[in-house]
């Protein structure tokens, strides 16, 4: 969250914010937050209502009810790979944010160009979530499509990657783990081995990644 730089005077809208968790540190940092999801997780917020508020809004991504020019921030995490129409989403974003104001968007599946779609999107798809996998060219389309200057894809730090995946997992394989750790502690070896990944992550398998894009 920090490379958002935030001032805390900031009208930030999260979308598919779930439990809320962003919403909640967006608005601890004094911003002004807006909560938007579909789902009944959003109703799990109110444990964080004592601590920081932020308004929470049932709607679909793709037809807000906010006024043009409402935010300077639209944050999403892993949200709207679900969208089918990645242009109508991206040009809803654009008309609700101020001039000048940023979109970003990190933890959204993603494909490389000659990378086959995992089977289980279609199981995804076939119980109703419209789960996708774009590429990162077919994402930054989008959001030229629909109007946004400046828009970077950014690839974020493969040992941080590994990391979380493989705790989530109970990994026991302890070299691997902390050759990973030892990466990470060491960012100019870091920076060069991500240098050297850049057209394999956009032709194979982009792993952890961010948009960031202006009006």
């Amino acid at each position: 969250m920090d490379y958002l730089n935030l001032r805390g005077s900031e009208r930030i809208l999260e979308i598919g914010a779930c439990f809320s968790s962003s919403s909640f540190n967006f608005a601890k940092k004094g911003c002004r937050v807006a909560a938007l999801d579909i789902s009944n997780y959003l109703k799990a917020s109110n444990v964080f209502v004592k601590k920081a508020y932020f308004d929470r809004i049932f709607s679909d991504m793709h037809n807000m009810p906010f006024a043009d020019d409402a935010f300077d921030i639209v944050f999403a995490s892993a949200a709207l790979h679900h969208s089918k129409d990645l242009k109508a989403v991206f040009e809803e974003i654009r008309r609700v944010l101020k001039p000048g104001g940023r979109v970003i968007l990190i933890n959204e599946s993603a494909r490389g160009i000659f990378e086959k779609t995992h089977p289980v999107y279609k199981e995804m798809n076939d119980k109703g979530f419209g789960d996708t996998c774009y590429t990162l060219s077919e994402w930054k389309k989008g959001a030229l499509e629909a109007g946004f200057k400046n828009v970077k894809i950014e690839f974020l730090s493969i040992a941080d990657d590994y990391i979380t995946r493989h705790k989530n997992r109970g990994s026991k394989d302890t070299i691997k783990l902390n050759l990973a750790y030892f990466i990470k502690n060491h960012k100019k070896l870091e920076s060069f081995l991500l240098s050297l990944l850049i057209f394999e992550r956009f032709l194979f398998r982009p792993k952890s990644w961010r948009l960031v894009s202006y009006k």
